[in-house]
């Protein structure tokens, strides 16, 4: 099954000119285009750029329309961008609209830098190495921002983009440019060759399974951390984990090396990603907002992302091919609502529980537990795993050192609104690929339900009740425009409880799923909730039916901007 590629932009050959070829009147131009709006703006542009591209102009005139032109598109390309950034999948017709014209207008300009460059080599260029840098560092850039905004609707780059980009690079190589600093507009990079490594990371990483918004956070995060990282064209035997391929010759993505050649290849470079993942650690630990309500996202990113370029990926679990029909519910909100109606419970029932007080039975006190902060669950976890509690990869534990990240914040979990029942609960239906004991690849077929990584999935199979309980692990488009989702288990069986945070002066309470213990998925008794309201070592109470059960939670087991899913550990001392 092939990925997506791109939509093309549309003919443009009727075209014309819009501004006479001098300077002056391209900065007339150029100066009454930036009063329209965006999408105007950019179309127009990258129609005059088009056009410039296959007319006879001269060379230093179309470098000087060009690098005025970058600082407009890249402010516009915020404003347009910030419109899909946290959309769900798939996107709405002006978003869509967004995202083509963003490629197109940043595809124009790679376009016509890199038709400048061709005559860098000549013996009669008359380009000073400032300016030459400056022409092929311009390429790299609008190619990176290319990619950027091509994965965030995770489709793939159009035929010819990464030859390309390795011809601008090895002639940057070839005239000595790579690390001759450059100075844009909007853009922190300064040398070629960080740019280019920014791409090549930031490929390998595995984009379908982040968020749109992550993809941006990731992007960013690489921009300050390539720096000091080196393409090679030899590496050694014990090195070769972790450790990506590319051939400047073969218009392909970089990939993971899994042979070892012992001579050095022709126009073959490697670059290594186990210290891209120490360095993004060190700039994540930097760039912490404090005034951010989800600073454990970055956390999770970066766990997520040193597991794709440092370790082997394979399959833990069969996967058995299906042709099955079955019906899924996205999102919190929407899965207690069927779990309540499966359960027979209805808003009033919630609102009095709400609204109750309960106490506490029994003659035990509230223990003294070594709380986490929140928003440092991730740095916990590793920390528990490093200390021998948790079985870990020892090469993974000394990655993902994260015990500098403390935060100084305890919060208190704030009193959370009631949550409103649905009446009528959205739902999709979808067509099963394959399915393992601890997963599903799906096709996605309802249109109207928009999706995003991360999200809680649950799976209805027909005639049955019970709802699994997973969440969104990636997304895939084919060429057919089928919607692929990974569907990654959490439990077989859920169960709509109310919960109690108990604290020495207050008690809060409010509505979780319950997932209970699997031996056969090695899977501890746990519960899923839409804030991030639990820290390891707390102390709640779980009201299951008639029932009411005292446990600490655990470990986090996963962290998204949409769930927090905890471990618990039963607690001796029950509740009647």
């Amino acid at each position: 099954m092939n990925k997506l590629k791109f939509r093309m932009q549309p003919n443009l050959t009727n075209e014309a000119m819009p501004f006479a070829p001098d300077e002056q009147s391209f900065a007339k131009w150029l100066d009454l285009l930036s009063s329209k709006n965006g999408y105007e703006i950019c179309r127009e542009l990258a129609s005059a750029f088009h056009v410039m591209n296959s007319m006879d102009i001269s060379p230093r005139f179309r470098f000087i329309c060009l690098y005025q032109a970058m600082p407009l598109v890249n402010e516009v390309a915020e404003k347009l961008e910030s419109v899909y950034l946290d959309s769900g999948f798939p996107l709405s017709e002006e978003e869509t609209s967004n995202v083509e014209i963003l490629v197109w207008v940043y595809t124009q300009l790679t376009m016509n830098f890199s038709d400048l460059s061709h005559q860098l080599e000549s013996i009669d260029s008359n380009w000073s190495k400032q300016e030459q840098a400056q022409i092929l560092f311009s390429a790299m850039y609008a190619a990176s921002q290319v990619l950027l905004h091509i994965s965030q609707v995770y489709a793939s780059v159009q035929k010819g983009f990464w030859l390309n980009c390795y011809r601008n690079y090895i002639r940057a190589e070839t005239l000595g440019l790579l690390n001759i600093p450059v100075n844009m507009s909007h853009v922190k990079h300064t040398t070629i060759a960080s740019i280019f490594k920014q791409m090549l990371i930031f490929s390998c990483c595995d984009t379908d399974c982040f968020r749109v918004s992550e993809m941006n956070t990731l992007f960013n995060l690489l921009e300050e951390c390539v720096e000091t990282i080196s393409l090679t064209n030899a590496i050694e035997l014990e090195a070769i984990q972790g450790v990506f391929q590319l051939n400047l010759d073969v218009d392909e993505a970089p990939t993971k090396c899994l042979q070892f050649q012992a001579e050095p290849q022709n126009n073959t470079r490697y670059i290594a990603t186990l210290p891209v993942v120490n360095n993004l650690i060190t700039a994540a630990q930097k760039r912490k907002d404090k005034k951010s309500n989800y600073r454990f996202i970055d956390k999770d990113l970066l766990f997520r992302v040193a597991e794709v370029l440092t370790k082997k990926r394979t399959r833990k679990y069969t996967r058995i091919v299906s042709t099955e029909n079955a019906r899924g519910y996205i999102g919190f909100k929407s899965i207690v609502s069927m779990l309540a109606k499966i359960q027979g419970v209805d808003n009033e029932t919630i609102k009095v529980k709400f609204e109750h007080d309960p106490r506490i039975a029994g003659s035990w006190q509230v223990p003294d537990l070594d709380l986490v902060p929140e928003g440092d669950e991730i740095a916990y976890n590793l920390n528990q795993k490093k200390s021998g509690h948790l079985a870990i990869d020892p090469k993974a534990a000394k990655i993902h050192k994260l015990g500098a990240l403390a935060s100084s914040g305890n919060k208190i979990w704030s009193q959370p609104e009631p949550i409103e029942l649905l009446n009528k609960i959205p739902f999709g239906d979808f067509l099963i690929l394959n399915s393992s004991i601890k997963g599903y690849a799906l096709i996605w077929n309802s249109e109207d339900q928009r999706i995003k990584v991360g999200e809680l999935f649950a799976v209805q199979q027909p005639e049955f009740n019970e709802l699994e309980i997973g969440q969104i692990r990636r997304i895939s488009r084919l060429e057919d425009e089928d919607l692929i989702l990974g569907i990654e288990l959490m439990g077989m069986r859920s169960e709509l409880v109310w919960i109690i945070l108990l604290d020495i002066n207050k008690q809060q309470g409010q509505m979780a799923i319950y997932i209970p213990a699997d031996s056969i998925l090695h899977q501890p008794e746990s519960i899923v909730l839409d804030t991030h309201c639990l820290k390891p070592g707390q102390t709640i109470e779980v009201h299951r039916e008639k029932h009411r059960t005292l446990y600490r939670t655990g470990k986090i087991l996963h962290v998204t901007a949409a769930l927090q899913h905890i471990e618990l550990v039963a607690i001796n001392e029950g509740c009647n």
